[in-house]
Parts: C-alpha cells; sequence; structure tokens
C-alpha cells in the first residue's frame, strides 16, 4: 500500500471505529457504578470543571441541543446529581452535587482500571508506541481545530 492509500483508509477507519470507541466507553461508563451515559458522563465533568454554568452555556460546551440537553439534565437532577442554583438576576445555573461528583468519579474509577487492565496486556515497546502515536493524534487533532478557527475568522 502506499502513503495516499495508507492515510486514506486510516482516515476510513477512524471514521468507521472512532464511534464504535465511543459507544464502547460510552457502554462501559453505563455497565460500571451510577449507570452514567456518555453525554451524562459529560455533563457531570463540565459542571465540576467549570463550577455552576447555564443551560445555555453546558449547551455550548457538550455540543448538544438544548431540547435534548434538558431531557439529560432532568434526570441528572432527578438522580440527585446535579442541581439549579440562582444565577444574577432571574437566571438558573447548574451545579453538581456531591453525590454527582461521587458518581462520576466512581465511573470515572471503574473504567480507568478496565484499560489499566487492558493496556496491561500490551509489551513495554507496544506500550510506548502508543503513548507516542496518541501524541501525534492529539497535534494532528490541534492542528485541525487550529485551521478550522483559521478558515472560520
Amino acid at each position: 500500500m502506499n502513503r495516499d492509500e495508507l492515510v486514506s483508509r486510516i482516515t476510513t477507519e477512524l471514521f468507521v471505529e472512532f464511534p464504535r470507541w465511543m459507544r464502547r466507553i460510552s457502554s462501559l461508563i453505563k455497565g460500571g457504578h451510577g449507570d452514567l451515559t456518555r453525554v451524562e458522563m459529560e455533563i457531570l465533568m463540565w459542571l465540576k470543571k467549570r463550577g455552576p454554568v447555564s443551560l445555555s452555556e453546558l449547551s455550548v460546551l457538550t455540543n448538544v441541543k438544548k431540547p435534548n440537553l434538558s431531557n439529560v439534565v432532568y434526570r441528572l437532577e432527578s438522580a440527585g446529581l446535579i442541581r439549579r442554583v440562582e444565577g444574577e438576576g432571574r437566571s438558573q445555573l447548574l451545579e453538581i452535587t456531591v453525590e454527582g461528583e461521587n458518581t462520576m468519579c466512581r465511573s470515572r474509577d471503574y473504567v480507568k482500571e478496565l484499560f489499566v487492565r487492558s493496556l496491561s496486556k500490551l509489551s513495554d515497546t507496544e506500550l510506548e508506541d502508543l503513548l507516542m502515536l496518541l501524541g501525534k493524534f492529539e497535534e494532528i487533532l490541534s492542528s485541525l481545530s487550529d485551521e478550522q478557527v483559521t478558515k472560520e475568522a
């Protein structure tokens, strides 16, 4: 296979495999402690990182449309994982609860442990290669984001 064919094949594999990987990780999170979906976990992580935010801001951070996000927020509120707090004026903000933080940490630790067990099956060389390739992949993704911002400006 020549270089162009190889790049094309890898690109195709990423488009096919990446969503599958995300679904698998989501199912691991859901199968772990707390039964969180990927989006629910992402919401909890953003609220932990940013503190109280509006539904609109959370929609931008998670790239989930507000109507869909409202349903997820309702589920998280009902489970006691997030709550609404007063913002400036009449606005309401969302924040993570202690139970939400605990649930998020348990789910994250559960998935992390699964990765540790799985990755420990690789040789030292394979682990080093994987780490190097993940770093390069991050660089590629960052450059794509930078190029997109430049084109939109």
